[in-house]
C-alpha cells in the first residue's frame, strides 16, 4: 500500500475542489438522490410506497460511488427472500427522534437475522445503512464506500474499523468528521459533509496518478503557457488513429460517421481481418482518406499509436485516438473542428465516453449502430481517450495516456488533467459514444479476443458483469441520432460492394 502525506492530500483535495463541476456533481446532484431516497423512505414509513421508488433513486446514483453492484445484489437477495423484513428496515430511518447511530443499528440487525442461515454481509449493510442515513442527514453523514474510505485511511496510516457494521460505521464516521476538522484548519473551501465525502471518494479513487503527477500549480502553470499553434492549411485540421481487429461490418459506417462530422484523414493499423479490411478500404486509400499500415504486431495498440506519431506528427493539427466501436461528436451539434478550435492552446484534450449495451438486441440489427445501440450506462466514464497535438507529444504510454513536451491535456471544461483520468465526467460540448457490447452474441465472440492494448485475455466474469450492470444501469440516450440521416446519405452514395452490412450500401 502507497503511503501519503498530509501535504500529498491536500494538494490533491485544493486541485479537486477548484473543479468547476465539484459542485454539480457532488452537492447538486448528490442532494438531489439524498432527497429522492428521503422521499421514497418517508413513502415506505407512510405504507404509500414500494421499493420500486427506492430502486429508481438508486440507479440513478450508480456513478456517485454509492453501493456497488455486489452490493445491490445482495440488497436485491434481501428483497426476494424476506421482502416485508427490508420494508419495514428501511422505514426505520424515517422514525422520529432516532440517532442516526440507533437507525443504523436497527437496520442492521434486521440484515443479520435475514442473513442467519449465512455469513454476514457487514459490507452490504454497511453501504445501505450509511446510504440511508445519508438521505435524511446528508449535510451531516457520509454515504460509506468502505473500499475507498478504508484505503484512504491506510494511506494516511490510520487502522481501518473493523468489528460489526455498526462498529465498522462509527470507526468510518469518526474518521470523516476528522477529515473534516482538518481540512477546515487548512481552509479549504468546504461547506459540509457533502464536501468532505467527495474529496474522501475522489482522491482514494485518485492518488496513484496523483503522487505521480506535477503539482497543482506547475500544472496550472504549463498547460496555460502555449499559445494557439499556427494551422498549416494544407495539412487536415482532424485526423483520427484506429488499431483495426474484426471490423469490417462496421468500418463504412465509422469511417462515414467521422467524416460527417469533421474527420479528415484516418490513421489506420491493420491488425486483425487483414485481407478482408484491406479491399474494403482500397477506395478510401486510393482517394488519400485513409493511410492503411499492415500490422502484424501483438499486442498491437499502444505499438501503432507510437507508430502514428513517429509517422504522422507533422501530417495533422489533432489526431484522435480512439477504437472503430467508439464515435467521437460534439452532442450540441456543433462540427468537431469548430469546437477544437477553442483548445488550440493546449496539447490535448481528453474525452470522456458514454458507455453503450445490447440495447435488446441479442443478435445482431439490420441498422445502423447509432441507430440500433441506444441504451448506455447511467454515468459517464472518467478514464479519456485524447485527442492531441502530435507536434507536443512526446509519448503513448497507454491508449488512455500521453506524455506531452509542455503542458497537459484538459477536460471539455478546461480543466486540467492528471494521468488519464478526468475527476468528473463531462461531454456536454464532445464526446464518445462507446458501442462496447453491440448485440449479446457479438459480445460473446469479443469476450473471447486478446486485448488490443495488453495482448492478454479479459477478466473471466467480463462478459456476466458488463451485461449485468448494463441490465441494471441502463438509460436511453439517442443524442447521437442527429448524425443518422447525413450517415445513411452518405453510405448510400457509395458504390455497392460484397462487403455492404447493416442493411446499407457499401462502399
Amino acid at each position: 500500500m502507497d503511503h501519503l502525506t498530509w501535504e500529498e492530500l491536500l494538494e490533491l483535495a485544493r486541485y479537486v475542489r477548484t473543479n468547476p463541476l465539484f459542485d454539480r456533481e457532488e452537492r447538486e446532484r448528490k442532494s438531489e438522490i439524498a432527497a429522492g431516497l428521503r422521499r421514497a423512505i418517508r413513502g415506505l414509513a407512510a405504507g404509500d410506497g414500494s421499493l420500486d421508488r427506492i430502486d429508481a433513486v438508486l440507479r440513478s446514483g450508480a456513478h456517485y460511488s454509492l453501493p456497488a453492484q455486489h452490493q445491490y445484489e445482495w440488497f436485491a437477495r434481501w428483497a426476494s427472500r424476506d421482502r416485508a423484513s427490508l420494508v419495514t428496515a428501511i422505514a426505520e430511518f424515517a422514525a422520529p427522534e432516532t440517532t442516526a447511530s440507533e437507525r443504523f443499528s436497527r437496520f442492521a440487525s434486521f440484515a443479520e437475522r435475514v442473513d442467519a442461515a449465512q455469513p454476514a454481509q457487514p459490507g452490504g449493510i454497511l453501504a445501505f445503512g450509511s446510504l440511508f442515513n445519508f438521505a435524511f442527514e446528508s449535510r451531516d453523514l457520509p454515504c460509506v464506500n468502505a473500499f475507498l474510505f478504508e484505503r484512504l485511511e491506510e494511506m494516511l496510516g490510520h487502522d481501518p474499523p473493523t468489528g460489526s457494521a455498526a462498529e465498522q460505521y462509527a470507526g468510518h464516521l469518526e474518521f470523516a468528521s476528522a477529515m473534516q476538522r482538518r481540512l477546515l484548519e487548512a481552509k479549504l473551501p468546504i461547506r459540509d459533509m457533502l464536501d468532505v465525502q467527495a474529496l474522501i471518494l475522489i482522491c482514494s479513487r485518485d492518488l496513484r496518478v496523483w503522487i505521480s503527477a506535477a503539482s497543482d500549480a506547475e500544472l496550472q502553470r504549463r498547460s496555460k503557457a502555449a499559445p494557439p499553434q499556427a494551422r498549416d492549411s494544407a495539412i487536415p485540421y482532424l485526423s483520427v488513429c484506429a488499431c483495426l481487429g474484426y471490423d469490417a461490418p462496421y468500418l463504412e459506417e465509422w469511417l462515414e460517421f467521422h467524416r460527417a462530422v469533421g474527420v479528415e484523414r484516418f490513421f489506420l493499423y491493420n491488425n486483425g481481418d487483414r485481407e478482408r479490411q484491406g479491399e474494403l478500404l482500397a477506395p478510401y486509400v486510393e482517394d488519400g482518406i485513409v493511410i492503411l499500415h499492415d500490422w502484424p504486431v501483438n499486442p498491437p495498440q499502444i505499438a501503432a499509436f507510437q507508430n502514428c506519431l513517429r509517422e504522422h506528427a507533422g501530417d495533422s493539427r489533432w489526431i484522435a485516438f480512439m477504437d472503430t466501436d467508439e464515435f467521437l461528436f460534439s452532442p450540441a451539434g456543433e462540427p468537431l473542428p469548430t469546437v477544437l478550435r477553442g483548445y488550440e492552446r493546449w496539447p490535448g484534450i481528453g474525452v470522456c465516453r458514454a458507455h453503450y449495451g445490447p440495447s435488446g438486441h441479442e443478435t445482431k440489427p439490420p441498422d445502423l449502430v447509432i441507430e440500433s445501440y441506444v441504451e448506455r450506462l447511467a454515468w459517464g466514464d472518467t478514464n479519456v481517450k485524447s485527442i492531441v497535438d502530435p507536434s507536443r507529444v512526446t509519448a503513448c504510454v497507454h491508449p488512455h495516456f500521453f506524455v506531452y513536451a509542455e503542458g497537459e491535456a484538459v477536460d471539455e471544461n478546461e480543466h486540467p488533467i492528471k494521468g488519464w483520468r478526468t475527476t468528473f465526467a463531462s461531454f456536454d460540448r464532445i464526446r464518445m459514444n462507446h458501442y462496447m457490447t453491440r448485440s449479446v452474441e457479438e459480445f460473446r465472440v469479443k469476450s473471447a479476443y486478446l486485448r488490443a492494448d495488453t495482448g492478454g485475455p479479459r477478466a473471466s466474469k467480463w462478459f456476466e458483469n458488463t451485461l449485468r450492470g448494463f441490465e441494471i444501469f441502463g438509460r436511453r440516450d439517442d443524442v447521437i441520432l442527429r448524425w443518422a440521416p447525413a450517415v445513411r446519405e452518405r453510405l448510400a452514395q457509395l458504390r455497392p460492394s460484397p462487403h455492404a452490412t447493416n442493411g446499407v450500401r457499401g462502399r
